[in-house]
């Protein structure tokens, strides 16, 4: 049995991690950060000639929530009179990866030809801030 972790970045739950059926097995790592989103590969190589191996890989995505609700900013009070322009925009907090804003009215999605998308802006800790416009 041999782990290989860095572990300054992540460390393995022995006590939690274990075979699930046969030839199934589940590794709980802690301390994980979005960085280190990924394919991990574990690889099993046989203790004697020809030293074979067999390995398994899969994707894992990290990923941290918002810390809050979005925010709607560009509203001009409670109310509007017919033909006004409304130009207002949904901002997340910081996420990874970015999050996926939709704007609803009365139950119903918006359709698209009012929506404005814009490129999510990272920010130096990598997390992804997401602005939706509205445009009606």
């Amino acid at each position: 049995q041999r782990l290989s972790f860095n572990p300054e970045t992540a460390s393995v739950d022995l006590q939690s991690s274990k075979m699930i059926e046969d030839g199934r097995h589940m590794l709980v790592l802690m301390r994980i950060q979005h960085n280190q989103s990924g394919t991990y590969r574990c690889q099993v190589t046989e203790d004697s000639p020809p030293f074979r191996f067999h390995e398994s890989s899969s994707l894992l995505t990290v990923i941290i929530l918002p810390n809050h609700y979005p925010s709607i900013s560009g509203l001009r009070g409670g109310w509007y009179e017919v033909g006004s322009v409304l130009k207002i925009n949904c901002t997340s907090s910081p996420s990874h990866p970015a999050a996926r804003l939709t704007w609803v009215l009365n139950h119903q999605p918006v359709p698209r030809s009012f929506i404005t998308e814009y490129l999510p802006q990272v920010g130096g800790s990598g997390l992804a801030v997401s602005t939706l416009g509205l445009n009606l």
